[in-house]
């Protein structure tokens, strides 16, 4: 405040006065020895109480006047520890650089104290996990790293289940639970569509084409032909009750976490996999949700409401995306049979065969028909005049793996119009049940809302693609219904790979979708932005979600007729639970990612050390001084790379070009200086203009430097000038990040034709 006003060079100062509340929600006491805990690596070196710490000589044990020793958590965000030499392993005294790359050890440490008067926090070693670079070890750390390192089961939890299930493991429904149920197992042909490793399966579907004047509508007269469509979704409530140490774990997780290797449950796995799970031929407890739809994927006017409730269900078949796919296409016929060949498009595995007395026939007729509905569903809702979503496009990398669990390869995972069909179902299911909270559970609703996104971010990216000549209407801002028709429009008549960059763009000012209680949010608020829709839910994964075992209990409160409790009481423990849904939720994406870079940068060193190395398409998406972000096309992958350091470039100068419209009489060159704005831990404050192109200079600006290409080896320098868009051909390399992280870094092998040309 009492600076000059033209001094730009001060930022904003302040101090923090005291702790509001702990990161704890819905009544679980977040480990607080785990919110403190970092991955990182000791560092070899000594004098740490000094200014200058040195590197300690290969075989040389750690000076005994040295008290502490340094970690290096691999969070650049977090401070570097002190941890007691009383407390780092024998073998790291001994001979510290046995523990520098390339054999460095990942390692989890806690935070134990940070007194004013001390530079770095002390912490202390809790456990080794294993080396940097291995699948196992790597897999372990992010895990940690992002709080989903569930552990197993609880024995008060296993024991809720061996209260209910016989020694032997055999489980049925009890007749008088049969009895209060809808039977669905003899009047309709169910079956479930899933990637073909699902071990956990959440839904199934049914359709049956019902003949005019068969059922009476909502005014007397009797309906149209149409089509009944049911969603069925397994009853998870009738095993996890309320406040049971069952419930506790599951609440405790939230969600299922689904790694590249492995899969950590947030049930455990007689019921994920067993009890709940709709597998075929077998009878299984179901909430369902019914209702009919026109040829045209409309719902059918004057219908009765759709019908809610617990059934008992027996899936027919379990079907596959793929399978179901080649159904629709007409490779797989009812003539089809198990060749014992997987590569063979025409085999119908005899595990996937439907039970008698459902024959393939009908199940190939009735794929069909969910695709046909399902497609004209889609394309109403995304039809500016009709429905209006948006949909934004997102590579997802599929890996294969050997034996081992290396993997041996990558692509893009396939979406399929079966993929598309099954969403449009469930979908539909969300809202119609979301609609029926709103109804009976007025504010203490579990909804998901979507709020719109960030309105100066869109700005900054709109005014980014019209500085490159990309015509993206501002006004389709508004609305998620005029973005898709903008993009839409720009498919038409943009390259496929410019496209992926837009898309890469757009996903930086959308805000996550949420869970909360609908009496938390205006009623405005309760909008679903990208699907357009007034209120949504989570209402058919509930094997896999925690939000959606309480949407259950709500819905079966609803149609039994029972109070549910408004108090703000209620309301605040309902706020908690869905704050705890909202972070594992996070939580988990970010582990997920964290595990497909890795098995990428795994693939990666495998194939530069077999001379393979993986050539891709990169595009620049962020300029900054001294640095750019890069998308890999081909991965979905996005990453910042410094110029000199992991580029390799040399000479490297930044120049601000000319902004359409504006005068460059204040234009400055910047010349590759050192970065002034630094944190605790030596890591570079966040950039203006970095990681997002939010800032007008630099969506402008040109990158020059002098490169190397990585192939042929030896080739000779040469002088690239990059900017926002450029598209350049990368062989893909690996590296290890702040000594303790596998990652990878893009050296550049050619530009390719600006792709607005």
């Amino acid at each position: 405040s009492e600076a000059a006003d033209g001094d730009k060079s001060l930022q904003p100062a302040g101090e923090v006065v005291a702790i509001v509340a702990a990161n704890e929600s819905a009544g679980i006491s977040v480990e607080r020895e785990r919110a403190l805990t970092q991955i990182g690596v000791l560092s070899p070196e000594h004098g740490f109480e000094r200014t200058r710490p040195t590197l300690i000589e290969k075989g040389r044990p750690l000076p005994a006047g040295d008290r502490f020793v340094e970690f290096r958590p691999q969070d650049g965000r977090v401070p570097r520890m002190l941890i007691p030499r009383n407390d780092v392993p024998q073998a790291f005294l001994s001979n510290p650089m046995n523990f520098a790359p390339p054999n460095a050890r990942l390692f989890e440490a806690m935070m134990t104290s940070w007194e004013s008067n001390q530079q770095y926090p002390r912490g202390r070693i809790i456990r080794q996990i294993g080396e940097v670079g291995e699948i196992a070890s790597e897999t372990d750390a992010l895990l940690s790293e992002n709080n989903c390192d569930h552990g197993d089961f609880p024995e008060a939890a296993l024991d809720v289940l061996r209260a209910e299930i016989p020694e032997d493991g055999t489980w049925q429904i009890p007749r008088e639970e049969v009895a209060n149920r809808r039977d669905l197992r003899k009047t309709h042909r169910i079956f479930t569509v899933d990637p073909a490793t699902a071990k956990d399966l959440d839904d199934a579907l049914h359709i049956v084409k019902v003949p005019a004047g068969k059922v009476k509508g909502a005014n007397g007269s009797m309906l149209p032909a149409h089509y009944e469509v049911g969603v069925h979704i397994a009853d998870v409530s009738y095993f996890v009750q309320p406040g049971n140490a069952l419930d506790d774990e599951a609440r405790r997780r939230s969600t299922t976490v689904y790694l590249v290797n492995k899969v950590l449950p947030m049930l455990p796995p007689l019921l994920s996999e067993e009890l709940c799970s709709l597998n075929e031929g077998v009878d299984r407890c179901a909430y369902s949700c019914i209702w009919r739809m026109t040829e045209d994927g409309e719902m059918l006017a004057n219908a009765p409401a759709p019908w809610f409730g617990r059934t008992v269900i027996r899936s027919c078949a379990r079907l596959d995306y793929g399978l179901a796919q080649r159904m629709v296409d007409g490779v797989v016929t009812a003539a089809s049979v198990d060749t014992g060949n997987p590569d063979d498009d025409a085999c119908w595995p005899d595990l996937r065969a439907p039970e008698a007395p459902h024959t393939k026939q009908q199940v190939i007729d009735d794929v069909r028909a969910l695709v046909r509905l399902a497609m004209n569903r889609r394309k109403k809702r995304f039809d500016r005049n009709v429905g209006g979503a948006l949909a934004m496009k997102q590579t997802k990398m599929s890996f294969t793996l050997d034996s081992n669990g290396n993997p041996t390869g990558v692509r893009g995972y396939p979406i399929r119009n079966t993929n598309k069909t099954i969403e449009e179902y469930m979908l539909m299911a969300n809202f119609l049940v979301a609609q029926k909270l709103i109804l009976g559970a007025n504010k203490m609703a579990f909804i998901r809302h979507h709020p719109p996104p960030d309105a100066k971010g869109m700005v900054a990216l709109v005014q980014l693609l019209q500085n490159r000549g990309i015509d993206f209407d501002p006004a389709a801002l508004g609305s998620a219904a005029g973005l898709h028709a903008t993009l839409s429009r720009l498919e038409a008549d943009m390259p496929e790979l410019l496209m992926e960059l837009v898309y890469a763009l757009l996903r930086k000012p959308m805000k996550p979708a949420r869970y909360e209680p609908a009496g938390s949010l205006e009623q405005r608020e309760w909008r679903h932005w990208a699907l357009n829709i007034p209120y949504y839910t989570h209402f058919t994964s509930p094997i896999r979600r925690y939000a959606d075992i309480v949407v259950h209990r709500q819905l079966d409160a609803i149609l039994n007729n029972e109070v549910i409790s408004g108090s703000e009481d209620d309301l605040t423990e309902m706020k908690q639970v869905a704050s705890h849904c909202n972070e594992k939720k996070e939580a988990s994406k970010l582990a997920q990612d964290a595990s497909d870079k890795l098995f990428l940068a795994v693939l990666v060193k495998r194939q530069f050390e077999a001379n393979n190395p993986i050539q891709t398409v990169a595009i620049v998406q962020d300029l900054g001084p001294n640095s750019f972000q890069l998308l890999l096309v081909d991965f979905g992958l996005e990453m910042r790379v410094h110029a000199e350091r992991e580029f390799g470039g040399s000479a490297v100068r930044a120049t601000t070009l000319q902004e359409p419209g504006k005068d460059t009489s204040d234009s400055s060159a910047h010349g590759h200086t050192k970065d002034k704005n630094k944190g605790r831990n030596g890591n570079r404050g966040k950039q203006k203009g970095s990681g997002g192109g939010t800032d007008a200079k630099l969506q402008v600006m040109s990158l020059s430097m002098s490169v190397a290409p990585a192939l042929p080896a030896g080739a000779p320098r040469q002088t690239i000038v990059l900017q926002i868009l450029s598209c350049m051909d990368v062989v893909l390399h690996t590296t290890v990040v702040n000594g303790s992280r596998l990652g990878i870094t893009p050296r550049f092998l050619r530009l390719r034709e600006d792709l607005l040309q």
